[in-house]
Parts: C-alpha cells; sequence; structure tokens
C-alpha cells in the first residue's frame, strides 16, 4: 500500500510567518493518523502492514520523507520536487528514498537543498531531474491545464517555474512510471532497470546521482 499526501498548504489567512518545519511535522502527524486508522483493528480495508510507501508533492514530499523518519511502519518514500525543512537524524536515514524533481540541476538553491539531505540518506536512494519540467509536473495540474484550456489563468511570469515546456501528457507518464517502480522494488520486490539507468522511453529524465 502506499500513502499520497498532497502540497496545498498556503490556504487560509495570513500564512508570511508560517514556519514550513512545523507544516511538515505536523503532515507527518497526520499521515500517522491516517496509517493508525488504515492498520488498526476494526480497519474495514485489507490492508499489508508490512508494505508501505509514502509519496508526497512539494511540502507533501519533504513530509513523506519525515514520517518514515518517525514511524517504522512506513518502508519506502518519494519527495515530488519538495524542499526539506527538517533535518535528518545524525545517524542518517537508512530506508529507500526515491527524489524527483524539476530543472534542480539549474537552480542553486533547490539543488543545494537537496544536496545537504542528500548526505543523510543512508538507505537505497535516487535522485532524478526533469530539466524541462516545472514544479507542478508531478501532479494533475498540467493535465487539468491542457485538457482544460486553462493556461492563460496562469501568470505568464509563473509558466516556466509551475509547468516548464514539458507537455502535460509526458508528465503524467513519467511520474507514474517512475512511482510504480520505486514501489514495486522496494514494496514488492520487482526491480526495474527504469531505477537503474537513464531510459530512452523518458528521455525528459536526468539521472542526478
Amino acid at each position: 500500500m502506499f500513502v499520497q499526501v498532497g502540497a496545498l498548504w498556503r490556504t487560509f489567512g495570513d500564512n508570511s510567518q508560517m514556519d514550513p518545519g512545523a507544516v511538515v511535522r505536523n503532515r507527518a502527524k497526520d499521515l500517522r493518523f491516517v496509517l493508525d486508522r488504515l492498520t488498526g483493528p476494526g480497519s474495514d480495508l485489507r490492508v499489508d502492514a508490512r508494505r508501505i510507501g509514502v509519496a508526497g508533492h512539494s511540502i507533501g514530499g519533504a513530509s513523506a520523507v519525515e514520517v518514515m523518519r518517525e514511524d517504522r511502519r512506513v518502508d519506502a518514500a518519494i519527495n515530488l520536487d519538495g524542499n526539506f525543512f527538517t533535518e535528518p537524524p545524525a545517524k542518517g536515514l537508512n530506508k529507500p528514498v526515491l527524489l524527483l524533481g524539476a530543472r534542480r540541476s539549474s537552480l542553486p538553491e533547490p539543488q543545494e537543498n537537496w544536496e545537504r539531505t542528500w548526505k543523510q540518506l543512508t538507505g537505497w536512494k535516487r535522485w532524478l531531474d526533469v530539466p524541462t519540467g516545472g514544479h507542478m509536473t508531478f501532479t494533475d495540474v498540467p493535465w487539468i491545464v491542457d485538457r482544460f484550456g486553462m493556461p492563460g489563468r496562469i501568470p505568464p511570469e509563473q509558466v516556466e517555474g509551475q509547468l516548464g515546456s514539458l507537455p502535460a501528457a509526458r508528465a503524467t507518464a513519467l511520474t507514474r512510471d517512475y512511482v510504480a517502480a520505486f514501489f514495486d522494488r522496494h514494496l514488492r520486490g520487482r526491480p526495474s532497470p527504469l531505477l537503474d539507468r537513464p531510459s530512452s522511453a523518458h528521455p525528459e529524465v536526468t539521472f542526478m546521482k
């Protein structure tokens, strides 16, 4: 089973003084609550508590890694283009982590953010980058914008950072394939060459580490 946590957190009120680290820790608590309900006695769902993965986008991606650090039930985590706002334990995090980002090979601050945490990820790990993508590439936003003809509603100065130049269909395909390959490998024991080397099926993806 894998749980997905989203990215929207600047929704109500004045968030200018909000502490992103506190948001991450609170999201991790939310995820632990969900896991308690899904795996606890009396749950109507047949969940295999021995194989749990968490994926998230943006601050949800940082939260996915944070909850894996805190909760032994979580076996693998994916961070989709989310900066880290909390420090991993000094001894490191010895569990599988996939970092899938957009333009982090060319943007100094986002690249440095992941570099700092990368050193503390001591288990299986992979860092992939989509240079032509945008922050929302790994969500359904590109598909919605394309499907319903909404590009004009995004301020022109934000289009590159949010969507990049990657077509929506390609964004959806590569996100599905890499997320599935990661969880197949680490929850089901099904290795995939997609995570071992660059793929001709997804030339947009660069192997950083």
